[in-house]
């Protein structure tokens, strides 16, 4: 046996990705709730370390979708980071 187990079930997860500044808008992070097609978008915040920006923004779209439960985040290769919430969700 590996060590690994995985755990099947009612899982949600949000993708959030870094926006720069454009003519039209300040640095942001849109996070899309994947699987519904639901974006949000969030203010980046300049005195906050960059983990801790997309972590504030995936908390806030879990609030935004009503979720309750377990966040769980990694970044992945070409920016932005992958929450998946677990168990104990409530909300659309």
């Amino acid at each position: 046996m590996s060590g690994v187990t995985v755990r099947s079930g009612p899982h949600r997860a949000i993708k959030t990705e870094f926006r720069g500044p454009t003519d039209h808008h300040d640095s942001r992070i849109i996070a899309t709730v994947l699987g519904s097609g639901k974006r949000f978008t969030f203010e980046w915040i300049d005195q906050l370390d960059p983990s801790t920006n997309f972590d504030q923004a995936a908390i806030q779209a879990c609030e935004a979708m009503g979720w309750k439960g377990e966040l769980v985040g990694a970044s992945v290769n070409g920016g932005g980071y992958i929450y998946v919430l677990s168990g104990g969700h409530r909300g659309s």
